[in-house]
């Protein structure tokens, strides 16, 4: 395994500290820091924390609504107010992508290809440190929970799009004595997951438990499934994520287990091992909270029109 310093040795070292000392934060409280990570869509894992901690710093109640110098003014008709500290968060430095002979690679559009080989510090600002015209609304997520206290129909097809654009089969309403008690199972070949069951459970259950296998379908292999325990880092990826996803829904599936898969970490593990593990695993949640809310948005936005 390689050492948390490998991971970070691409970050500015003025960074490095805050961005540890914020992810230390956020294993205290795994839950409330996924509540706030919320807040971040915009951004990566990392900058999220690197914002969240500089925030927690100045005592500010974490909040999503930062920008640019530049950006104010032209996106919000608002200016950074004289004196104000910036947050710092990364950005890659981006260089040409060459062949073997050395010659500049293209993709299909004619654009030179770039990859990364390292990230510098970027400046930001908090709404609270900027003035001018008063900031638009934030935009309202279409709240999924009925009054009944069933889910809406439609988040399950929202969810169904996601799979059906991996080509994954779904099955709902699977007796729980296939699955042998479990409330969803995802199911693997030498290509990746093809089928998911849901059991015949309560439908907010129903609902986090779709997106719980989806997450297990995005980022893991068969082996990593198939190996996992619940109290594996693969299992707090997967809870992570479908907690991210109903959150995104306004929907409240009760306590999850954070705590007890985070504890069995720091028992089994070097303390730069957790950070590393858990540096690796925040970026993989982002990644696939991000890939089905944006499915699901857009299914959402097209009924709803």
């Amino acid at each position: 395994m390689t050492t948390t310093k490998s991971k970070l040795d691409k970050i500015p070292e003025e960074l490095q500290a805050t961005l540890l000392d914020g992810l230390d934060h956020a294993m205290g409280d795994w839950a409330r820091y996924l509540d706030t990570m919320n807040l971040f869509t915009a951004y990566s894992f990392n900058n999220a924390i690197l914002i969240y901690m500089q925030q927690k710093q100045r005592e500010r109640t974490p909040d999503g609504q930062v920008a640019g110098y530049k950006t104010w003014p032209k996106a919000f008709k608002r200016y950074v107010k004289k004196g104000a500290k910036s947050y710092k968060i990364l950005a890659p430095i981006l260089v040409p992508t060459l062949d073997k002979k050395g010659s500049p690679l293209f993709n299909s559009a004619g654009k030179p290809m770039k990859h990364p080989i390292g990230f510098r510090g970027i400046s930001i600002f908090d709404y609270r440190d900027t003035e001018g015209e008063p900031l638009p609304e934030p935009p309202k997520r279409n709240p999924m929970q009925q009054l009944d206290g069933e889910v809406s129909e439609d988040l399950f097809k929202g969810l169904a799009k996601v799979a059906e654009a991996r080509r994954i089969i779904v099955r709902r309403n699977v007796s729980k004595d296939d699955l042998e008690g479990a409330h969803g199972r995802c199911y693997f070949n030498g290509m990746g997951a093809y089928k998911i069951d849901i059991a015949d459970i309560k439908p907010a259950s129903a609902a986090s438990t779709f997106a719980h296998e989806l997450a297990h379908a995005i980022l893991h292999s068969k082996d990593d499934y198939e190996g996992h325990l619940a109290t594996s880092i693969k299992e707090l990826e997967a809870e992570s994520v479908a907690y991210l996803v109903m959150n995104h829904y306004r929907i409240d599936t009760g306590e999850k287990a954070f705590d007890y898969i985070l504890d069995w970490q720091k028992k089994t593990l070097k303390a730069d091992q957790v950070r590393e593990v858990m540096l690796g695993a925040g970026d993989r949640i982002a990644k696939a909270y991000k890939e089905i809310t944006k499915v699901v948005d857009a299914y959402l936005e097209e009924v709803k029109s």
